[in-house]
């Protein structure tokens, strides 16, 4: 009896043992649970995107227009009157500001000097003049080069000396020109033709002033 009793103990072991293996061998036969990974990072690579170039500013801004200028006007005068004779040609200056209204039309003040010599009655006549004028002038630009033509009047402030007597007087006068102007810039160079004629003849010597100018000019615009 106790024979039997040790041995179904040792049977009874012997299957628990065995039946313990054959879990444990299954528990290690199966894989083991996948380990979550990190994934792999993702190297960003920050691509700087080139800052667009800056576009030039309205076509890189025209060249303003020059609408005014001053100018010297240098040449001979070539003096007529009608109670001289054996006139001279003599020397003509000026000094001009103008400006446009438009493209074509515009506006000239000047002052001026002449001067030549002549004779009156068998006396020499020495005949200066400051010309203070007001023109309208009208041109056709035509790329650098302007064709004009002038017309205006003024006042001119008129000193004769015949022989060992002066006289002054102030009288109105009248001229019309042709001239070319050439823009280079904000210079200006060019010439002008003009004639112009005083309306009254000047007291005591009684002589009036006409004449032809031809000049050469140079100045600026702005």
């Amino acid at each position: 009896m106790r024979t039997k009793m040790i041995t179904s103990i040792a049977i009874l072991y012997a299957a628990t043992l065995f039946f313990a293996g054959g879990v444990w061998s299954q528990e290690s036969a199966s894989p083991a649970p996948p380990t979550a990974t990190a994934a792999p990072a993702l190297s960003s690579t920050i691509t700087a995107t080139p800052a667009a170039a800056p576009s030039s500013p309205a076509s890189a801004r025209k060249q303003e227009e020059r609408t005014s200028y001053l100018v010297v006007k240098a040449g001979p005068w070539s003096l007529k009157s009608d109670n001289l004779t054996n006139e001279n040609t003599g020397s003509y200056g000026e000094i001009a500001i103008g400006g446009k209204f438009n493209p074509f039309l515009g506006m000239e003040f000047g002052v001026g000097y002449l001067s030549a010599e002549g004779t009156y009655r068998a006396s020499r006549a020495d005949v200066r003049t400051n010309p203070v004028l007001l023109s309208l002038r009208v041109g056709v630009p035509i790329v650098i080069i302007e064709p004009y033509f002038l017309l205006g009047g003024g006042a001119y402030f008129t000193t004769i000396d015949i022989g060992s007597s002066s006289t002054s007087t102030v009288k109105a006068g009248y001229h019309a020109g042709l001239g070319v102007d050439v823009n280079l810039g904000p210079l200006l160079v060019g010439a002008e033709a003009r004639y112009f004629e005083t309306t009254g003849k000047t007291f005591d010597a009684d002589i009036n002033l006409h004449g032809y100018i031809l000049a050469a000019k140079a100045g600026i615009r702005f």
